[in-house]
């Protein structure tokens, strides 16, 4: 006897990542066809599964035709973006093209999740694909990782960083026909922030109020160069400093300036 199922699928691969979306690829998967007893349907749609690492209970699940998905891949294939794309920074490592392509929205940021997919046929739901590797969000801004002290007085520390956002490299209208163009705009940077804490120990810094830099022309340097004077320091004494990014979605993680904590100068006699 013979009957007729929906075709398994290959787990998905992450082809592009940001703080709230995941764009995934897939193919069919690739069988023994040596028993015959199992014909494949054509197929009409796909499920995608989304869900947060070890957390199955909270899983996203979205729907895709077919049509719409060979349309999505095509427009992934015609862009010529790859993991090796310069500045692609929302580039999936590994993440290349694929026969299908779907889009799932409404995630976190900076969350670990495993994804799988399914057929939907005539004769109804296929099996799920095996679980993918894990992937996740980007943060909503990265980390500032180039902080450093210029110079040091009695009464301030001069830092210096370069701005931290790197072009995507990947042409607007692959944004417009994946429906990203916002997601990606909430990425944009707009300023950093800056604060202080006099230095005993590790534990317990009292920090200051943080000092905000807006990302404009004006604010920055030849080369994305900023430069920011942390003043009101008392002579002598040390501190630790910390930076981190801010986009149109939040900030990011806090980044210490130097490894060790810094000493303000002698007063002039």
């Amino acid at each position: 006897s013979t009957w007729r199922v929906a075709p398994r699928l290959a787990p998905p691969i992450a082809l592009m990542h940001t703080h709230d979306t995941l764009v995934l690829g897939w193919d069919r998967e690739v069988l023994d066809d040596t028993f015959s007893g199992v014909h494949d349907e054509s197929i009409n749609e796909f499920v995608i599964k989304v869900a947060p690492a070890g957390k199955a209970i909270q899983a996203r699940t979205v729907r895709a035709s077919f049509r719409q998905a060979v349309s999505l891949a095509q427009a992934w294939q015609d862009a010529g973006v790859s993991d090796s794309t310069d500045g692609a920074a929302l580039i999936c490592a590994g993440g290349m093209g694929s026969n299908f392509v779907a889009v799932v929205p409404g995630l976190s940021p900076n969350q670990r999740y495993v994804c799988q997919a399914a057929a939907v046929s005539a004769a109804g739901q296929g099996d799920w694909s095996s679980l993918s590797m894990e992937v996740s969000t980007v943060p909503v801004a990265p980390r500032v990782t180039e902080a450093r002290v210029d110079e040091v007085q009695h009464n301030q520390i001069l830092v210096s960083w370069e701005h931290v956002q790197l072009p995507p490299g990947i042409p607007q209208s692959l944004f417009d026909k994946l429906g990203l163009t916002k997601s990606i705009e909430e990425l944009h940077l707009c300023g950093y922030c800056l604060r202080s804490a006099p230095w005993t120990t590790w534990r317990g810094l009292a920090w200051s109020e943080p000092w905000t830099v807006e990302v404009d022309p004006v604010t920055m340097g030849e080369g994305g160069q900023f430069q920011f004077a942390v003043k009101d320091l008392e002579p002598e004494k040390s501190y630790v400093l910390e930076i981190r990014a801010v986009s149109v979605s939040g900030s990011g993680a806090w980044s210490r300036v130097g490894e060790n904590p810094i000493c303000t100068a002698l007063v002039a006699q």
